[in-house]
């Protein structure tokens, strides 16, 4: 069985020595600093994060900080050699999980890993007869999940095999379609066990015309004619309006969540993005702005996650440093006036005046970091005067102009 990984943060030899030695039964990453840390949680995947508070260059509390929203669902232990209540206080306040004095002793500190670690999930297996449907939305990538539903099906061993149904949407194909099925699933005595399939996946049924998706729902619903009756079948749909004229019974629904969904996970999607983009296009790009992660918290992504992969590629074949900021997202106006007015209801203003104040600096403020403070492009996107813009930025703060 393999190890459980542990992130530990520290420059500190001695101390890293230490903590091998106590935490033998778990596989050790060691990284120096916060930098390291971010670059490493996509390849290392980390059970639990140990950060090392004395730290030459910074203080623990400060990886954390930065550390905390790429890896949300990871406990962390700080260890420091100072024995101060407020700081283990102010720790603990910010989500520190533990905090111990270093060294801390090493039943000690197996007791706190063991505490806090992120116990290893029991992949669940597919044990029933029933076939699935895939209602996933454009731009959420299926076939990732299909592998996954494989994998943790019964017949995992067996092959998996995917049939894309766009290639049979002409008229007169549904007797290829058919005979596409039955080569894939029908009953092949000759064939091994591991050359059989296991898993068969429809892709993109939604084109086809209504009496065909319907024909295809029966008959994997009943299975009648001699095909193997141990594949899995998964339909493939992304729209649940798809559903509402299909025999669906003896379906099983699974529903694969949009990215709107999973605004809490967008700091770990970005950072393994970042990480595979930067490494395939030759750029050294490592984070995004505070601002430009606000904006993608409240952005709806209508294209899901294949739009995040599109804007963060654009993004880092724009930019010049290290960190994109808001300029280099290639979202139109329209986008990011959306993102304001969410801004705006976010206000804590209790007057109409108020908000609308905050929402119309918002904007402003928002759109002139899009075009690198450019009033002129500003003023004839809000279709103003370039010296009213101007004018109504002093009024609502210093900051926009500078």
């Amino acid at each position: 069985m393999a190890k459980k990984t542990i992130l530990l943060v520290s420059d500190d030899a001695r101390a890293e020595q230490a903590i091998r030695s106590a935490l033998g039964d778990y596989a050790i990453e060691t990284v120096r600093n916060a930098e390291e840390a971010a670059e490493a949680l996509p390849k290392t995947k980390p059970a639990l994060i140990i950060i090392d508070y004395d730290l030459k260059k910074t203080d623990g509390l400060q990886v954390f900080r930065q550390l905390q929203p790429l890896a949300p669902h990871v406990r962390f232990i700080m260890l420091s050699s100072s024995n101060d209540i407020p700081l283990a206080v102010a720790a603990t306040k910010l989500g520190v999980s533990d905090f111990l004095k270093k060294p801390a002793p090493p039943r000690e500190l197996a007791a706190s890993v063991e505490r806090n670690i992120v116990p290893a999930p029991e992949a669940p297996v597919l044990y029933g007869r029933k076939n699935l449907i895939l209602l996933a939305e454009r731009g959420v990538d299926k076939k990732s999940a299909v592998e996954q539903i494989h994998l943790h099906s019964l017949k995992k061993k067996r092959k998996l095999r995917v049939i894309d149904a766009a290639a049979f949407r002409r008229e007169n194909l549904e007797a290829s379609f058919w005979a596409t099925v039955q080569e894939a699933i029908g009953l092949a005595p000759a064939l091994g066990e591991e050359e059989r399939c296991g898993t068969l996946y429809l892709d993109n049924i939604d084109g086809l015309e209504e009496s065909f998706r319907a024909s295809i729902f029966e008959f994997f619903r009943e299975k009648k004619e001699k095909v193997d009756r141990e594949v899995l079948v998964v339909l493939g749909v992304t729209g649940r309006e798809q559903l509402s004229a299909a025999p669906v019974k003896n379906y099983e629904l699974v529903e694969a969540p949009p990215l709107r969904a999973r605004r809490e996970d967008l700091p770990l999607l970005i950072s393994q993005a970042l990480a595979a983009l930067s490494a395939a296009h030759n750029k050294k790009v490592k984070a995004v702005s505070a601002e430009v992660m606000t904006l993608l918290g409240l952005y709806d992504f209508p294209g899901n996650y294949a739009e995040l992969e599109c804007l963060l590629e654009e993004a880092i074949l724009a930019s010049a440093s290290e960190i994109l900021e808001l300029k280099d997202l290639p979202l139109d106006f329209r986008s990011l006036l959306e993102v304001t007015v969410k801004k705006a209801k976010r206000s804590r203003g209790t007057s109409l005046i108020s908000a609308r104040r905050w929402f119309e600096k918002a904007a402003y403020k928002t759109l002139l970091e899009k075009t690198g403070g450019d009033f002129a492009a500003t003023a004839r996107f809000l279709d103003i005067p370039k010296t009213t813009l101007i004018e109504r930025a002093e009024e609502l703060g210093a900051d926009l102009i500078n």
